[in-house]
């Protein structure tokens, strides 16, 4: 049974973990709800793993890993929290958390889950400490055969094929040399300690044997020569070797071999065939030197001993390198098995017959023909055995071990006599192997998943990618292996130019300093397109070298463009040719555009954080207070104001307040218009027609005043040429243009407002230019004939927006007033009206729209992913009813706090939404 400590500082959920996870009979667990006593706890308390929430006040779960890991070492850690965020899973498995798990969902299936990535994470630890065993009992193994190559005077040696040659030092002792002798204790020169020291009289057979073994390496190399010792005498040698094979079983460079001392050996074989040529020639000799064969028989007796004695030797080595050794006899069918070939297996030396038939039926069913299409092979090609399967133990349970053999005899018809090999047990190796494939895989669906592409890199021009997610393709365009090792373009070459630099120095200032870095740049996609990406990494240090830069990036194109269309439209507000001002429900501004400062006479610094009484305006009617209660109620309001510029000059404006609620916050948006000018023409216009009607009422009056009727019709003629000069005064002077058009389509005059609007520099010169309206001036002409058939049939049409060419071949909005004028029999004689340029309005009015729906568009998805959270919560509220009551009333509780929470996005959503229809019906947008 399992020891865990949780950590969380949600007692409810503390509680539901516990009694989950001590249901399934594995686990004890003790609970803490703050981080602030559990290194005192792991101190007096031995536990298994550690679960930990990630927020929690004072110390959050990845400090805590933090100080675990600096104190306890290698504790299973897992992080069981509801942060999502890609960053905090980066930052918990690179501060050495073992397993991350996000909170929601079913209880019993993800506490379920939580189960069993502990049992992983302590059943991982306990491998690694066996492993670490493992690994220094083998190099108590490896000293132990070093000791005993030292003792038995063998010299071992290494060759391979790019002449590299390394000889133990054994090597040179039994010839009486010092290997400092010979140069580097790591390679020698083969000739020098090889081939120059073999005896005249065996070098080039020598060479031939072994230049004929380098060229078909089968089988083991051997043979005999003489070599010179130190002293003068010449050693025997025996010498033996080997070529390695890979796991595939072809050959590498490397051979490696012994040399053993014979010198004793060859003597005596020398000494007997010299004694057996003089037995042969004289027999008599034999009996009379009884005494000398006797003292030869005993010298044999001691040869055996020593032989024995090297068995014994042998035997030992088996029984410690803790490999099984097998030896079958194809002519008999005998095969032997070495102890430990029994025990690697749980069971007792000779428990089971040593026959093939036997052991076959110990190899797992699933790899028995794969290793018998292997061992048949070897008996019919002589190639040598390498394969890795699973037996059955003694209790039943399976372990790995990996098999190796060579036929070693053969018959004088090439078949195979004899078949030698060895057996190692490999299953902690594939439990390992497992076990990091699993965690291969599941890092690499985290990578894979992730809205953007995770990355390895070397920190050159190139950004040379050695490791790199699927997420490459949606965000480049390029498949990963394309870019892998920049096999058909590198990452650094797709950064848009103008960036380059940018993004190098960037990283190069974090790398130095040790830091992450995080930017933002562009590159160019396989299509040519540019996206817009956001960079967060770091580099990897091993002490103070870096290693390479790790990281993560993502598309944030939308997000750029959202921005640029909103500082479009905030430009397009700012440079309005009405004053545009914001103040809040207590009347106190907070923004203005530009024009609004040109209106007020004041900064811009002036009248912010200032209240809405004390500008400079005089309302007509109503007071402030009055107009933000009539805007409130009714949505918006106009208002007349004057605007005193001096003692004798004032300004008309027009002013209208409309009132928008956005969340808590009240907003009050003023535009002002100036109107003086209109009205001074109107006034004008009024007093010269209330002038004339008096003066032909007064001549209609009486007819006995004629003279003085004249009198006063001279005056009033008089009148009306001021009256007509200043007419036309403001008929130059007008702001709007004027003008006075044939029904046919020929300009009869117009006013310089007229031309200007049009690109001509006078009226006169426009006349002279333009004969056909319609043709000429009109972008659409059909808009000509819709304007015509309005006029018809309604005598005067207003606000009549059409596209018009310049002069130079540019066009330009504007928005027509025009009136038909008749004769007294009905009949048209003329059109008359004014014209207003409001090109930039409707640019605004365009690039608004766009702003819009691109608005539109993101509060749909808001819409879609509110959806999308409430489905998985309908059925956890489901899924809950079935539940202890405590339990499920809990549940309910959270399903209700996260469905406020989603009612809250949506009241925004549609808070948004009126926004946007404030804007298009009160501000055309």
């Amino acid at each position: 049974m399992l020891s865990l400590l949780y950590i969380d500082d949600e007692k409810d959920l503390l509680e539901i973990g516990k009694l989950f996870l001590e249901r399934s009979g594995d686990f004890i667990v003790d609970t803490l709800s703050s981080p602030d006593r559990v290194l005192d706890i792991i101190r007096s308390n031995q536990y298994d793993a550690i679960i930990s929430d990630y927020e929690m006040p004072g110390l959050n779960g990845i400090e805590l890993l933090k100080k675990i890991r600096s104190e306890f070492g290698d504790i299973p850690f897992i992080l069981f929290t509801g942060r999502g965020r890609e960053d905090v899973v980066i930052e918990a498995i690179n501060n050495g958390a073992d397993f991350y798990i996000q909170k929601g969902g079913e209880p019993q299936s993800q506490f379920a889950e939580l189960g069993h990535q502990i049992k992983q994470a302590v059943a991982k630890r306990q491998a690694e400490c066996s492993l670490v065993e493992s690994v220094e009992k083998l190099r108590a193994s490896s000293s132990r055969f070093e000791a005993l190559i030292l003792a038995s005077n063998t010299g071992a040696w290494e060759y391979d094929s790019s002449g590299n040659f390394w000889c133990s030092p054994e090597y040179f002792s039994m010839l009486g040399r010092n290997i400092r002798d010979y140069g580097s204790s790591e390679s020698q020169d083969f000739k020098k300690v090889w081939i120059d020291l073999i005896h005249p009289d065996d070098r080039e057979q020598a060479v031939k044997a072994w230049n004929s073994y380098l060229v078909n390496p089968e089988g083991m190399y051997e043979q005999y020569f003489r070599m010179l010792h130190q002293d003068g005498h010449w050693v025997w040698i025996l010498s033996r070797g080997k070529t390695l094979q890979d796991s595939s079983g072809y050959f590498t460079p490397v051979t490696i071999g012994t040399h053993i001392d014979v010198t004793g050996q060859k003597l005596i074989e020398e000494q007997l065939l010299k004694k057996n040529e003089e037995l042969q020639a004289t027999y008599e000799e034999i009996i009379a030197t009884e005494e000398e064969l006797r003292t030869n028989y005993n010298e044999l007796v001691k040869s055996k001993q020593a032989l024995e004695i090297s068995e014994n030797r042998y035997s030992l080595t088996l029984e410690s390198i803790n490999d099984g050794l097998w030896d079958l006899n194809i002519a008999t069918g005998v095969l032997f098995l070495s102890p430990q070939f029994y025990r690697m297996c749980g069971y007792q030396p000779d428990a089971f017959p040593p026959d093939i038939a036997h052991w076959a039926s110990l190899i797992h069913p699933d790899d028995q023909e794969r290793v018998q299409i292997l061992f048949n092979k070897t008996l019919m090609n002589g190639d040598n055995l390498f394969v890795e399967y699973r037996v059955l133990r003694s209790d039943d349970t399976y372990q790995w071990i990996l098999e190796r053999g060579k036929v070693i005899e053969w018959s004088p018809e090439g078949k195979p006599r004899r078949v030698l090999g060895t057996h190692t047990d490999i299953t902690a190796r594939k439990e390992i192997e497992e076990k990091l494939d699993e965690k291969s895989r599941v890092l690499q669906t985290l990578t894979d998943n992730l809205p953007g592409m995770v990355y390895r890199c070397r920190n050159d021009q190139n950004w040379t990618m050695e490791v790199i997610s699927d997420g490459v393709l949606p965000l480049t365009g390029y498949q990963k292996e394309e870019m892998l090792y920049n096999r058909d373009v590198s990452y650094g070459s797709i950064i848009h130019p103008d960036d380059q630099k940018i993004v190098w120095d960037f990283v190069e200032e974090g790398v130095i300093n040790s830091k992450p870095f995080e930017l933002r740049y562009r590159i160019i996609c396989k299509d040519s397109s540019v996206k817009w990406v956001w960079e967060q990494g770091r580099g990897v240090f091993q002490g103070e070298i870096l290693q390479a830069l790790e990281g993560y990036i993502t598309d944030i194109t939308p997000e750029i463009a959202a921005q640029k269309a909103l500082q479009k439209l905030a430009h397009s507000i700012e440079h309005l040719k009405e004053g545009v001002f914001w103040f809040n429900s207590e009347g106190i501004i907070y923004d203005t555009n530009i024009a609004f400062s040109e209106f007020s006479s004041q900064s811009k610094g002036t009248i912010i954080r200032s209240h809405v009484s004390v500008l400079p305006f005089i309302l007509q009617s109503k007071t402030w207070s009055e107009l933000m209660d009539l805007a409130k109620s009714t949505g918006s309001i106009s208002e007349g104001a004057l605007l005193n510029i001096s003692p004798d000059t004032q300004k008309n404006l027009h002013m209208s307040i409309s009132y928008g609620q956005f969340g808590e916050e009240s907003v009050f948006c003023g535009i002002i218009n100036d109107r003086t000018k209109e009205e001074e023409y109107l006034s004008e216009v009024v007093r010269s027609r209330e002038e004339l009607a008096s003066a032909y009422e007064e001549l209609l009056s009486s007819e006995e005043s004629l003279k003085d009727q004249y009198l006063q019709l001279t005056n009033t003629k008089e009148a009306l040429q001021e009256s007509e000069y200043k007419f036309r005064s403001i008929f130059e002077d007008a702001i709007l243009g004027i003008f006075k058009v044939t029904k046919e389509g020929s300009i009869i005059n117009v006013n310089p407002a007229f031309a200007r609007i049009h690109g001509f520099d006078t009226p006169d010169e426009m006349k002279a230019a333009i004969t056909d309206i319609r043709s000429q001036m009109y972008v659409h002409p059909e808009d000509r004939d819709l304007l015509l058939r309005l006029l018809e049939e309604n005598g005067e049409v207003r606000g009549f927006e059409v596209e018009k060419y310049r002069k130079d071949g540019s066009t330009v909005w504007i928005s027509v007033n025009e009136k038909v004028i008749r004769y007294q029999d009905g009949e048209s004689y003329s059109l008359e009206g004014t014209i207003e340029d409001i090109t930039r309005r409707k640019t605004v009015e365009y690039e608004n729209g766009i702003s819009l729906n691109q608005l539109r568009k993101n509060f749909a998805e808001f819409s879609i992913l509110n959806d999308g959270i409430r489905n998985p919560l309908t059925v956890l509220a489901i899924l809950a009813e079935s539940c202890d009551p405590i339990i499920s009333d809990k549940i309910s509780n959270y399903i209700q706090q996260i469905d406020d929470l989603i009612n809250q996005v949506d009241n925004r959503w549609v808070e948004s939404e009126k926004v946007i229809s404030y804007l298009q019906k009160h501000h055309n947008y």
